[in-house]
């Protein structure tokens, strides 16, 4: 074994440590953030159990349930929805949920407005999550 004396053995004993360096990473992507979901997690559903509010906290954003002065974003599944038209009277970002995945699939904060809601009309059902209709991520 040509390991110095002390150093861990590899396998599931240094994994650990590497988990944990992986999440301080993605927490760093959106710190400082505070998100407001629109059209995104379905009515009926625990919120806190949805991907897209899992993620968000993953890459060290906050969520807010409620639209209050400490939202910086509002990710809506639509255009035009009471909290997006809230927060754009606020100067606060609007995006769409590709801002949120982009941001998770590339582990950095993304353009904004590069990532603007879908225009969807407003009696549409709220946008669903399930590995069959995540988008793939953008190359380049």
């Amino acid at each position: 074994d040509e390991r110095e004396p002390g150093a861990p053995s590899g396998g599931a004993a240094a994994r650990p440590g590497v988990d944990a360096a992986v999440a301080a990473v993605r927490r760093r992507v959106l710190a400082g953030v505070v998100v407001l979901f629109t059209r995104v997690i379905p009515l009926g559903e625990t919120a806190e159990r949805h991907y897209a509010w899992r993620l968000a906290v993953e890459l060290g954003a906050a969520v807010s349930a409620t639209a209050t002065d400490a939202v910086t974003h509002v990710v809506a599944g639509a255009a035009g929805t009471d909290k997006a038209r809230w927060a754009a009277s606020r100067g606060k970002a609007v995006v769409g949920l590709e801002w949120l995945l982009e941001c998770g699939y590339l582990w950095r904060r993304e353009p904004e407005k590069a990532y603007p809601p879908p225009a969807v009309p407003s009696d549409a059902a709220p946008l669903g999550l399930s590995r069959d209709t995540l988008p793939p991520p953008r190359v380049g």
